[in-house]
């Protein structure tokens, strides 16, 4: 029982809280999370992972606007590992950077080839962790990724959690003007989720909100949730930026959304991730 209670506060912290639940599937011991580490690097140099794309659509003009693309892993022996078991384990054991990488690189692929399919103007959004920007050579490895590719950088997106800006404000400023001085846009993600952000959202050059799911799946019951999205898609728009809503499961929640002028929402109510070739079937049919 202290084993797993301990296990519980572990699975709370990664996630900024001052509690957690105990829950089997994501409580790896040490020898498991080992081997499971090392298993991820070598599905990662093995071609075992997938990219998968959720599109966003453009709630004005009901058209794709792009994805998000999201890191999938089908493990020979153990099935589907899900990304919030193996991303906490690839962070804890060093192996995120070179997976985040792999991710920007096969990401500047997949877009490449939608321009060839005449996708010219699909961006792509793709999430960075807080160990990538503290780390010293991930920008210069992102440029030297970027410059092997031939499509306008702002059609290209880092999300970034809000947990990530408490760190180090200074090198995460200075690493967020990297990006904008290359063209790549810059994305709050889970919005309302974590820490306080009007500080950040004022000083750093932030392009895009993406409204956290957990405010958007209850909103045509919950006027609280109302409030929260409401009130940030006013400050989203009287600051300039681009604001995204996920977690949308049915029209209501859709029609909520489009009254208040949401730009982008996504969701199942489109469609879920998928592989990328099946993505590319999928918005040939649209």
């Amino acid at each position: 029982m202290l084993k797993q209670a301990y296990q519980g506060l572990e699975q709370g912290k990664r996630k900024g809280l001052l509690f957690g639940f105990y829950q089997p599937e994501q409580a790896y011991n040490v020898a498991q999370r080992l081997a499971l580490a090392a298993d991820l690097q070598q599905a990662l140099r093995e071609g075992q992972l997938q990219l998968f794309h959720q599109p966003q659509i453009n709630l004005a003009t009901k058209q794709v606007d792009g994805s998000e693309a999201l890191l999938r892993w089908q493990h020979k022996e153990l099935g589907f590992i899900p990304p919030d078991v193996f991303i906490p384990i690839a962070e804890d054991t060093g192996v995120i950077n070179e997976l985040t990488l792999w991710v920007v690189e096969t990401a500047c692929q997949q877009m490449q080839a939608m321009i060839k399919e005449g996708y010219l103007q699909h961006n792509v959004s793709i999430n960075i962790s807080g160990r990538d920007i503290s780390e010293d050579n991930f920008l210069p490895s992102v440029k030297k990724i970027v410059s092997r590719y031939n499509f306008p950088l702002n059609n290209l997106t880092f999300e970034l959690t809000e947990s990530v800006m408490v760190n180090d404000f200074l090198h995460l400023s200075h690493s967020m003007k990297e990006l904008s001085e290359m063209g790549i846009q810059v994305a709050i993600d889970d919005y309302g989720t974590g820490y306080s952000s009007l500080l950040y959202i004022s000083q750093l050059p932030f392009n895009e909100i993406k409204i956290d799911k957990s405010f958007v799946l209850n909103l045509e019951h919950s006027d609280r949730d109302l409030t929260i999205v409401r009130t940030t898609i006013e400050m989203a728009k009287s600051l300039g930026l681009k604001i995204v809503a996920e977690g949308i499961e049915n029209e209501k929640v859709e029609a909520i959304l489009s009254q208040h002028d949401c730009h982008l929402v996504q969701g199942y109510h489109y469609q879920k991730p998928i592989a990328f070739k099946d993505y590319i079937k999928w918005l040939d049919a649209q």
